[in-house]
């Protein structure tokens, strides 16, 4: 199925409360922001393509997001207590 970029992108950013959830001829589902399910959802998209083609393929996929810093790992000469009070608080608001 062939759907419009500004269908997908209204589809993608349909975020509730702000916008009502989009409908697109030929989809029977009421599509909505991805981020109610998974604050990146690339990856469960590439998942979805992946297992319902039937023929092997090349993937090519473009995320426009702002994406996440991966956070230098800790070692025991930069631990200290404000460090893990830190580590904690981003454990905590971490989504995934």
């Amino acid at each position: 199925m062939n759907v419009a970029i500004s269908d997908a992108a209204q589809a993608s950013s349909a975020a509730p409360i702000y916008f009502d959830p989009k409908s697109i001829p030929g989809i029977s589902d009421a599509l909505i922001d991805g981020g109610v399910i998974a604050n990146s959802p690339s990856f469960y998209s590439y998942l979805h393509v992946k297992y319902t083609l039937k023929e092997k393929r090349k993937i090519r996929m473009i995320s426009i997001c702002t994406g996440e810093k991966q956070p230098e790992a800790i070692t025991s000469e930069s631990v200290n207590k404000v460090t893990w009070i830190g580590e904690i608080g981003a454990l905590i608001t971490t989504v995934e």
